[in-house]
């Protein structure tokens, strides 16, 4: 292992955390970083991790934080639960990339903000629709002008009922719809348009899982405004049928002056028309011809 190779630690071992265990257990094969220790709390799942990963584990994030000085720190645990372990990352001199959000709260977030800030420290927020093929292609063209000034936007994405009703149903209440998924596509809108948000507005809907015992927004519908006058709705929800073909169902669609763009994630493809050039079928998925 190269002296340069930053040392990594990942706090959450669940669905998600093992995906950032994969990710650096294959840097770490590579030479690229060494993945160093697991903070987790469930010492069954800790103990399963630790033969699947060769990792060390803790019980106590912070005992690792102290013991093993790693450079940098991912956050898989639940929503509710990230600002504390970041706090704790960064005040250890820590660099941090939390999966989204990076707090429930607009104060929690401008908090770590200020904390990464004043430590000198990178604080990131695992954003990964960004690096959808499709959504680049989005972003590129209309960076480039391709459809002309943005008018507006539409958003959903939706996950089926196992999500909060399987998944965590003991912290979906500290959860939404919008937290757990729409941060996402906020994130999207915001990163393909190049624009600040200047208003919000949304409504919720609770039913399906309080009859469940879970005090958990069925749905969240949202609109934000841009700067210069562009305007995203966002429905979001986590309560699809157990029947439906994915867990995730999701898709965008921008407009503006001169042009169309349409990305449907659960059926990867892609349409765009355009004044200039007409209608186009994106199919990114595929090797290109030379």
């Amino acid at each position: 292992m190269s002296s340069k190779s930053p040392r990594i630690a990942v706090v959450g071992g669940g669905r998600f955390g093992e995906m950032h265990l994969r990710a650096f257990a294959q840097m770490q094969a590579e030479g690229r970083a060494e993945l160093v220790a697991l903070a987790e709390v469930n010492e069954s799942l800790a103990a399963k991790r630790a033969a699947q990963y060769g990792v060390k584990t803790y019980a106590d994030h912070r005992e690792m934080l102290a013991t093993e000085q790693p450079d940098g720190v991912t956050i898989a645990t639940p929503d509710h639960l990230h600002k504390q372990i970041a706090m704790d990352a960064l005040a250890a001199g820590s660099h941090v990339l939390a999966e989204k959000p990076l707090d429930v709260t607009a104060d929690g977030c401008r908090e770590l903000i200020a904390a990464a800030e004043a430590a000198g420290r990178l604080l990131m927020v695992d954003f990964h629709k960004r690096y959808d093929p499709y959504h680049a292609e989005a972003a590129a063209r209309v960076a480039a002008g391709g459809i002309g000034d943005v008018l507006y936007g539409y958003a959903h994405m939706e996950d089926r009922i196992e999500v909060p009703r399987d998944w965590f149903p003991q912290w979906a209440a500290n959860s939404s719809p919008a937290w757990f998924l729409g941060v996402h596509f906020f994130d999207l809108a915001r990163w393909i348009c190049r624009r600040e948000p200047v208003s919000v507005s949304a409504t919720g809907t609770k039913g399906k899982l309080a009859s469940l015992g879970i005090d958990a927004y069925d749905a969240i519908n949202a609109k934000v405004n841009f700067e210069g006058g562009a305007s995203f709705s966002f429905d979001l929800s986590w309560i699809l049928p157990d029947g439906f073909e994915a867990v995730v169902n999701q898709g965008i669609r921008v407009v503006g002056t001169e042009g169309i763009i349409e990305i449907d994630s659960q059926d990867r493809g892609g349409a765009v028309c355009t004044t200039a050039g007409g209608m186009e079928s994106l199919n990114l998925g595929f090797f290109k011809e030379t």
